[in-house]
């Protein structure tokens, strides 16, 4: 079952709070289309990265890319880059463990 972005857990007028912002935004216009990541999905993958990154300078990474994004086609394309290199590498990783 999908899981939404939960409401945001940084702290007010930092890079990380706007950029989740940015993500939650993204994810209330998004549709979960038959295209695959779908706009839906690429809005949670870059908010749940914000929240997980293992380490402050990988959330601070993120941030940044999220709040440079001009607008929601941008943000499709992060995700779409996140989803390609981390989400189907480990799908890949784990068909190959079988």
């Amino acid at each position: 079952m999908p899981t939404h972005l939960p409401s945001n857990p940084f702290p007010v007028d930092t890079t990380e709070q706007k950029a989740y912002d940015v993500c939650l935004a993204f994810e209330r216009c998004a549709s979960d289309s038959g295209s695959s990541p779908s706009a839906l999905v690429c809005a949670r993958i870059l908010g749940y990265m914000l929240i997980h990154a293992p380490v402050q300078t990988g959330r601070y990474y993120i941030a940044g890319k999220v709040v440079e994004c001009a607008n929601d086609t941008a943000l499709r394309k992060l995700g779409e880059f996140y989803y390609d290199h981390f989400v189907c590498l480990c799908e890949y990783s784990s068909k190959s463990d079988n």
